[in-house]
C-alpha cells in the first residue's frame, strides 16, 4: 500500500538511480555517483510516508541550498541536476496527503493517518 508521496518517492528515486548509471546526461563522474546514490536512497527511503517526506525534505533543502550557492558563487547554473532534484524535493514534500492509499486497482481508505 503506497501513498501518492511514496509513489513519487519511488519514481523519482529509481529515474536517478538509472540515470546515474546510465550517465544520460552530461556531467561528471562525481555527479553521476552522486545521482546514483540519491536514486538507491529514494528508493529505500519510499517504504513509509514520514521517510518518503523525509526524502523529499533532503532534496528540497540539500540541492536547492547548492542551486542557491552555485548561483551565488558562480553566477550562472551550470548543471541542472541540483535544479532537477530541488524541484522533485518541492513536488514530494508538498504533493496532497490523500486520504486513500493506492493499492493495485482499487484505492482503499486511509486510517493511520
Amino acid at each position: 500500500m503506497f501513498s501518492r508521496t511514496q509513489a513519487l518517492a519511488l519514481v523519482v528515486g529509481a529515474a536517478n538511480l538509472a540515470l546515474g548509471v546510465m550517465q544520460v546526461f552530461p556531467g561528471s563522474a562525481a555527479q553521476h555517483c552522486l545521482q546514483a546514490l540519491v536514486g538507491a536512497l529514494g528508493i529505500v527511503l519510499a517504504r513509509r510516508h514520514w521517510t518518503a517526506r523525509m526524502f523529499g525534505m533532503i532534496l528540497l533543502f540539500g540541492f536547492g541550498g547548492a542551486l542557491v550557492w552555485h548561483l551565488r558563487h558562480a553566477g550562472e547554473l551550470g548543471s541542472w541536476l541540483p535544479l532537477r532534484m530541488a524541484v522533485s524535493g518541492i513536488v514530494i514534500t508538498l504533493v496532497p496527503a490523500s486520504g486513500r492509499r493506492l493499492l493495485g486497482d482499487r484505492e482503499t481508505r486511509r486510517t493511520d493517518e
